[in-house]
């Protein structure tokens, strides 16, 4: 093959934070929501889960979940939909959505932010890319798997 597939499990768990959450690049890069389902989805893709601490990815993926029920992009971060996308795509590809404890309060989150199409936060206009994100994230809340 061509993919060094053990070259990128190393250095996944090289980015993983001790949070749970993920680095983009090895220094002084940001860290949130986005790149645990970067990780989780080098991993599922890979099949190989050696690289990644998936209980402190779990309790990270469970830490950005705001008093609203939508998700940041780190604890306590304003609710958004991109993250709220990542942590559903995150949850379905670990095989943990349907025992997401927060599961409702999303839901209901996402559903809120349905204005004709979807907004990604309150108060903000609807747009393609975020009713994309919404109505998948609501997909994978129903049934229970990645769409």
């Amino acid at each position: 093959s061509r993919v060094n597939k053990g070259g990128i499990i190393a250095n996944l768990g090289r980015l993983q934070n001790d949070d749970g959450s993920f680095q983009a690049v090895g220094f002084g890069s940001e860290t949130d929501a986005r790149f645990l389902f970067c990780a989780v989805a080098i991993s599922f893709m890979l099949q190989d889960w050696s690289g990644i601490n998936v209980d402190s990815s779990l309790q990270f993926a469970l830490a950005v979940q705001s008093h609203d029920g939508g998700i940041g992009l780190l604890p306590g971060q304003e609710s958004h939909g991109g993250p709220s996308y990542c942590i559903c795509a995150t949850l379905a590809l670990l095989g943990r959505l349907e025992d997401y404890p927060g599961r409702n309060y999303l839901e209901r989150f996402l559903v809120s932010r349905q204005i004709g199409g979807f907004n990604g936060r309150i108060n903000k206009k609807p747009d393609t890319c975020y009713t994309f994100l919404g109505w998948w994230s609501l997909a994978d809340l129903r049934h229970g798997r990645l769409h």
